[in-house]
């Protein structure tokens, strides 16, 4: 396995465990069955400012509607991002920095998405994998991008 491939790994663990994290911070205005995108993005932001995807993902704002389908290829889920959140991204110490490694984390309501999948996931017009919907598992529901790994980011 290559030293690029390990990072990469170590930074979506990050992730994962800092939305596990969140899932016990929801306010009043959160949907009640929430469904987060997580965007790796590698940006320098001040932790809970909105945001929005950069470079590659700059694509996903919001505004934009994400929808995912099924195997027939028909519709299941279809919802506008509201902006998104930054999330620091590493369990590194900065101190007193102001901004740091953050990915932004955009969260939609998933009422009426079946469990199961694997669903196709569409922000804008591109295409970002498959996702399999677990509500019933520890944490919030999250897709990540890019993908955590082949076939699946949950």
């Amino acid at each position: 396995m290559s030293r690029h491939t390990i990072t990469r790994m170590k930074s979506f663990a990050a992730i994962a465990l800092s939305v596990l994290v969140l899932a016990g911070c929801s306010s009043a205005g959160e949907p009640s069955e929430p469904l987060q995108i997580a965007v790796g993005d590698g940006s320098l932001r001040s932790v809970g400012d909105d945001c929005a995807g950069t470079g590659p993902y700059r694509h996903i704002h919001a505004g934009v509607e994400v929808f995912l389908t099924d195997a027939a290829g028909d519709e299941v889920l279809r919802r506008t991002l509201e902006p998104g959140s930054a999330v620091e991204a590493t369990d590194i110490d900065f101190e007193t920095t102001p901004r740091v490694p953050t990915y932004c984390v955009f969260t939609v309501d998933a009422g009426g998405l079946a469990a199961g999948g694997p669903y196709d996931v569409v922000v804008g017009e591109r295409a970002h994998g498959s996702f399999t919907y677990s509500p019933d598992a520890d944490g919030i529901p999250t897709i990540l991008i890019p993908e955590a790994a082949p076939g699946g980011t949950r």
